[in-house]
């Protein structure tokens, strides 16, 4: 009894923090604080588990990062002159990169954690880069931000990415450097370790649920261009799982190009909206948030079941 009730927290792990969070969003919202010190450790553990000699970077890499960053930048232009709260909610749904837990829903569903987490360190790269030259140039909007210059814009941008996106591989690279390889091997790639990541994705995920669900209720904010972010988040969602699928199935990469595209560092998405954009624009990443999980908790259910069923 106690094992099957196990099996089904486990199965349907996203379901339940995800639910966890909107139910207790009046306490977890305060735990907001922890995201990006989560974010460093997460980071920190799954960078460890590749060694960078070994990184090869293929071409469905470069492939998805193009079409990565013409998405962002093509979301943006097609609804600006609409209304650029929905444009810059839109930008940010294709421009976010890759999560740091799309390593362990794609080693889970049996793909290539080496290669996925090769893109997840690209596209943050590419992240660090784009956003302090493209930022100041849609920043407008911000007053505060819009009084300095573009140099002084890029800089400040530059020193809150980097640590948070560049510091843990560089950290990771480190530890290899001090460590022995047996002794790396054995404290990186312990059974606590390999799990760690995502039930630490499992309680940020909680947090930003329930961050998520303080500014839906508390924020004042037109309802009309939330539905609209909502929607736009659902086909930015489901046109980038399918064609990172399909670029995928070229490499036989089907998973890990599928997660590396689809599944997006939406903490990172909701700081950058607060803190350089319009902040409502936040409300698209957290529609991003819901349906990426409600599609990845449908894949795991459906992968163990399958594999239960063998």
């Amino acid at each position: 009894m106690v094992n099957m009730i196990l099996k089904i927290l486990k199965r349907y792990t996203l379901f339940i923090v995800m639910l966890l969070g909107v139910v207790t969003y009046p306490w977890m919202s305060k735990l907001q604080f922890l995201t990006p010190y989560l974010i460093f450790i997460m980071l920190y553990l799954t960078f460890c588990r590749i060694d960078p000699a070994k990184m090869r970077i293929k071409k469905w890499h470069l492939l998805l990062l193009l079409i990565q960053a013409i998405g962002s930048v093509c979301a943006y232009f097609l609804f600006m002159y609409y209304d650029k709260m929905l444009a810059q909610g839109a930008m940010l749904c294709f421009l976010m990169p890759t999560a740091i837990s799309a390593a362990v829903i794609t080693g889970k569903l049996g793909g290539s954690v080496e290669e996925q987490t090769t893109y997840t360190l690209l596209s943050s790269m590419m992240v660090a880069i784009m956003v302090p030259f493209v930022f100041p140039l849609i920043m407008h909007v911000n007053q505060m931000v819009a009084s300095k210059e573009f140099v002084e814009s890029f800089c400040a941008i530059i020193i809150k990415i980097f640590p948070i996106l560049i510091f843990p591989f560089l950290l990771a690279w480190l530890t290899r450097i001090v460590y022995q390889k047996k002794t790396h091997k054995k404290m990186v790639l312990s059974a606590l370790v390999n799990s760690l990541p995502f039930y630490l994705w499992a309680f940020s995920l909680t947090i930003l649920m329930a961050s998520t669900t303080r500014s839906l209720v508390e924020d004042e904010y037109n309802s009309f261009s939330a539905v609209l972010l909502a929607i736009n988040a659902l086909g930015a969602c489901v046109l980038q799982f399918w064609v990172g699928k399909r670029v995928g199935d070229r490499y036989g990469q089907h998973i890990a190009a599928g997660q590396a595209l689809g599944q997006k560092n939406t903490i990172l998405g909701i700081w950058l909206a607060h803190t350089y954009l319009i902040p409502a624009s936040a409300l698209g990443v957290a529609a991003y948030i819901v349906w990426q999980n409600l599609f990845n908790a449908y894949q795991l259910a459906k992968f163990d079941k399958r594999k239960n069923n063998l």
